[in-house]
């Protein structure tokens, strides 16, 4: 088991193939955690614009406070982003990464 282990990790794991998904699944992760809590950041501290709306709007019910207002407590606000975030399927999260940066558009 030890010599699998060793062989994986210094073959399999540093792969190109893994090593493109794992650096571009970072980056999706990064671009999603930026977004959202910027938007909700900016709503709260600075007020409304219209990407902070629109991605608030994105928002299910249940990853925002009672009424849709965002709650007072930041580390709440950016407890039910990562909530969100992480909830996803790798599939959805890649389609809301390429739509909120614009690379990906559905009409």
């Amino acid at each position: 088991m030890t010599e699998i282990k060793s062989y994986a990790y210094d073959h399999i794991y540093v792969s190109k193939p893994v090593l493109e998904v794992g650096i571009a699944g970072h980056e999706i992760i990064e671009g999603l955690l930026k977004a959202f809590v910027g938007a909700i950041n900016q709503e709260y501290y600075l007020g409304s614009t219209s990407k902070s709306r629109m991605l608030i709007s994105f928002l299910p019910d249940q990853f925002l406070g009672k009424n849709r207002k965002l709650d007072d407590d930041p580390y709440i606000r950016i407890l039910k982003i990562t909530d969100f975030i992480s909830g996803m399927t790798d599939r959805y999260a890649v389609h809301v990464y390429q739509m909120i940066s614009g690379v990906h558009l559905t009409t």
